[in-house]
Order: structure tokens, then sequence, then C-alpha cells
């Protein structure tokens, strides 16, 4: 069998390190945002898990049979990297829906297919792994060194089909595009020519990593770097491409000043602000704005006003100071200016003031009307205990708060409630509720809430809790209540309960399969006599005891 394993080498920790680093990343984008060709880029993550798996299976296995066996595992991984590769760089470059396409579905598939069963077929014919594949002892690790058959090279040349459909699109794509978008090709195409290089030194001059072809490591880090740049924005800088859009068609007037105090350049709307403005003029001899100026010296920010009135408008002035690496901060080697129109805002400032205020006071009511509804809805108007509809919300949030440590839900019923409201009224029943009601809060811990589920029924979830300790506590309340007299109507009347207890996750994944549990258990405690608490323990006692009598 070639799935047992010796203990791991170096090399398998660093396959593995890898292996979960690409199937941590698969997780994360996967849960990100749509981009376009998000499909294709998580296929190619999955085949590169699959291709991993199999360079660890090969890495640790220590005979030749099994290192052929992984070898051949391999190639559906294989097959499926570039095939997704390319697909998914046809939708990132241009931007197409992640629509399914026939023609991509078929190659994803039929591809990858062939390839693996040309693979997986080498012991019928040979034509893949030929009769001189051996072992060898390379720096001190004993690797499979290949004889390459026919069936190889034709899977090779298939694979080298999608990776140059791959550089074709980043190609194309660098001829077609802007100035601005070319050098964000220029570096696709570098990056896309990584694995290209590894796997042609490997069949071509036999370069290995770690004994091993070097592809999967390239094409690891290749996808590393790709989802890096993806979600920083850096493989079409969208930033610098949204700076030179914001700067030439910005609505308000943009000036760019030098170190000298010279205007290098503006937009259009700041054309039209200043028709006698030249570039290439010290900002001092600009009407209206230079008068700000000292001939002679650097503009500072401190310089500028706050506003200025140009042409009956009224402007704002914000300064932007720039600066170089490795120079002071405090020295700037030029200035943005932005002059933004609030003419219309100031006059509006007062009514917009007053509208806001008045916005402010009705989300208030609206909030209050809507939290005073939301407690209507999630509290039991007798008793002010939480009811059902808060339950599996709760349930879920103190899951996650317990982690691995569990939850015990506690399932409590009132013993012969039906006789207290038959014997003194509904009344006195629910008084009783609500002074039993009262006791629990008494006892449970501030924060953890109380449900009631049913007329005398009532559910308590306690976080990071085991059995046998919620067991004692829901004892030690029924001893505490011994003493308590809830009716007064002819004589007093004691007031007790049964409890059946279940631990999340053992007696059930979910809330419903919790309460099935616990609810079990409460029936077996009324049929035990009532006024006790029944745990995974106490219910196998029981059923050993009922066993014995009968």
């Amino acid at each position: 069998m070639c799935y047992s394993f010796a203990a791991l080498e170096p090399g398998g920790f660093a396959v593995l390190a890898l292996l979960i680093g690409i199937s941590l990343i698969a997780l994360w984008v996967r849960r990100f945002q749509n981009f376009p060709g998000k499909r294709g880029f998580l296929l190619a993550h999955v085949g590169m898990i699959i291709w991993l798996l199999a360079v660890l299976g090969e890495i640790q296995s220590e005979t030749l049979e099994c290192k052929v066996y992984w070898a051949m595992m391999a190639w559906p991984g294989i097959a499926f990297v570039p095939t997704a590769w390319a697909i998914f760089l046809r939708h990132y470059a241009f931007s197409v829906p992640d629509d399914k396409s026939r023609a991509e579905c078929w190659a994803l598939v039929m591809g990858p297919l062939l390839v693996s069963a040309a693979a997986w077929t080498n012991p019928l014919h040979g034509l893949f792994y030929g009769p001189l594949t051996r072992l060898e002892m390379v720096d001190g690790d004993l690797v499979g060194v290949y004889d390459h058959g026919p069936l190889f090279y034709a899977a090779a040349a298939y694979l080298y089909i999608f990776l140059a459909i791959s550089t074709f699109v980043v190609v194309l794509g660098a001829f077609r595009s802007s100035k601005a978008h070319r050098p964000y090709f220029l570096m696709m195409i570098f990056v896309n020519g990584v694995p290209m290089v590894a796997n042609l030194s490997y069949v071509v001059f036999g370069i290995t990593v770690l004994g091993f072809d070097p592809t999967p490591f390239a094409f690891s880090v290749v996808l590393f770097l790709f989802t890096q740049m993806i979600f920083a924005n850096r493989l079409f800088d969208v930033a610098a491409i949204a700076s030179d859009l914001l700067f030439l068609n910005a609505r308000n007037p943009v000036l760019v000043v030098d170190g000298k105090g010279d205007v290098v350049g503006m937009n259009e709307s700041a054309e039209a602000l200043f028709p006698a403005g030249k570039l290439g003029t010290p900002l001092c001899k600009w009407p209206q704005i230079g008068a700000a100026m000292v001939p002679g010296q650097a503009p500072q920010p401190k310089n500028f006003p706050a506003n200025l009135d140009i042409m009956g408008r009224h402007l704002s002035i914000q300064v932007t100071p720039m600066t170089q690496a490795l120079k002071s901060q405090n020295t700037a080697t030029g200035l943005v200016i932005m002059l933004n129109d609030v003419t219309d805002m100031a006059k509006k400032n007062t009514s917009l003031e007053e509208a806001l205020l008045q916005n402010a006071r009705r989300v208030a009511e609206i909030e209050a009307l809507r939290d005073d509804l939301q407690r209507q809805i999630l509290l039991d108007p007798l008793t002010g205990l939480h009811n059902r509809r808060g339950l599996y919300d709760t349930f879920a949030q103190l899951k996650a708060q317990s982690g691995d440590s569990g939850m015990v839900v506690a399932l409590i019923d009132i013993d012969h409630f039906k006789s207290i409201n038959d014997r003194f009224g509904h009344a006195a029943g629910d008084r009783v509720l609500r002074d039993f009601a009262r006791a629990l809060r008494v006892h449970v811990r501030p924060g953890l809430p109380v449900f009631r589920v049913g007329g005398e029924e009532f559910l308590i979830i306690f976080p990071k809790a085991t059995l046998p300790e919620i067991e004692e506590f829901i004892d030690s309340i029924r001893a505490s209540l011994e003493d308590g007299k809830f009716v007064r109507v002819r004589e007093p009347e004691q007031v007790g309960f049964s409890a059946g207890l279940a631990q999340w996750p053992n007696d059930g994944a979910d809330l419903d399969a919790v309460m099935k549990c616990a609810d079990d258990r409460l029936y077996q405690a009324k049929l035990a006599g009532r006024g006790r608490t029944v745990s995974r323990s106490e219910l196998l006692r029981l059923v050993v005891s009922n066993e014995g009598s009968s």
C-alpha cells in the first residue's frame, strides 16, 4: 500500500506548509467579493491542492512503485491547473463575466480526464513512464528519476497549449491596452512565465527542487503573488489609474505646484477659472491666488488662506504637500491645490443643519420605538423572561463563544403545576410562574438568558459547561426553593421542579437535537418520581434500575 508514510522529511514539511497555505488562500478567496475570473482562480487552487498532495505522497514514499503511483496520481491536478489558469486570465484581463461557457467546461473536464487516463494506465502500456524509471540518491534523499515516454511528452504538450494561451492572453492585453494599463500587463507576462520556465527547466535540463519537478512550487508562488496583487489592487494599479482620472476629470479646479513655486499642472476646471494662468509660471504671478505667495520663496501650505472669492464664487482651499522618500517630511517638494466651490453649500448650510437636527430627533424616536418593540417581541409578557423567538440566535451566539468547550442545555418543568391551577385558580398559577421565574433569575448569573419555552417549562443555556457541574447547580436551585412558599391561598404550597440536561455537541449537533435529548431526560425525571435532575449518567442509572426491577 502506498498510503503508509514515514516521518515527515524536511522536503515533506515544506510541501505540507505550501499545501496548507494554498488551501487557506483558496478558502479566503472563496469568501471574498467577486472579481472577473474568480471561478477559474479558485479552480486553479483546487488543482494545485491535488497536485501538492500527490507531491507530498511521492516525497514520503520509500519505494519506486509508490513514487511512480503518486507521480501518476498528480496528473489530474497537473492538467487542471494550467487549464483553469488560462480561463482565469482570459476573464480577469478582459473583465469577462464568469458565465458557464460550454467550451471552458469541456476543457476543464475532458483535457484533464484524458491526460489522467494516459498516466493512470501506464502499467498497461509503459508509454508514460518507461522501464528506465529508477530510484537515485540526490543530496541524501531517495528520489525517483523518470524515463519519460511519448505519452508524457504528449501530455506536456497539452499543458503547454494552455500555458501558451495564458501568455497570448496577457500579450494581447498589453498590445490592446492604453499606456496607463500596459505596465500591469507586462507584470502579468513576467509572472505568468515563471511556471513555464520552471517546467521547461525540468523537462529539458532535468533541473529539480528537492529532487522533484519545480513546476508545482513555481505555480504555488504564482498563486500567492496573484492573490496578493488582486486583493491589494496592484495587478492593475487601480489607485494610480484612479488618481489620474480624478485629477483630469475633477469638477473642482486643481493646480500642481513644484518645489520652486511654479505651476506645472492644472485640469480643465482650473483652466476655466484662471484663463490668464500659464503653466511654467510662478504661482505668485497668478491672479487672485498669487497674492498669498511671497516672490522668491517656496510656497508653504500655511501661507494659503482658508477661503477665496473668485468671480463671485466662494471657494475653500485645500493644500496637500508632496514629499519624496529619504527627504525630510517637513520639506515639501510640491503642492496639490484643490479649490472647492462651496458657494451653494454655504447658503444651504443653515437649513441643512436644521433638517439634520430634526432627522436626528426622528431617528432617536424611531430607535426607541424599535427597541421597545424588539423587547416586547423577545420577552414573555407574564414572567419577563425571554421567549422562543430569540432562542436559536442566542444558541448560535453562545456556541461561538464556547468553541470546543461545549454547552449544557437545561430544560426545567414545574412539578404538579396543573394541580396548582386546579386548586387555586389560574391567577395563583400565574403568580407561581412569576415567582419561579424570579427565583431562576436570582440564581443564574447575570447576562445569561433564561427562556420560558412552554406553559410551565423553562430553558437555560450554559456555555463552556459540563453536565456534572450544571447538574450540581440545578440541584442547588432546587434545594434553595425547598423553604419557598409560592401560593398564599388557604395553605402554603411547596413548589418543586424536574430537570433534564443535555450537552452540545455530545448529545446533538444542533439546538433541536439537544432540546430533544433534554426533553427525553426530563420525561425520565418525571417517570422517576419528579423533583430530580437527569443528566446522561443519571439516565443510564435509571435505565439500569428499571431493568433490574423488571
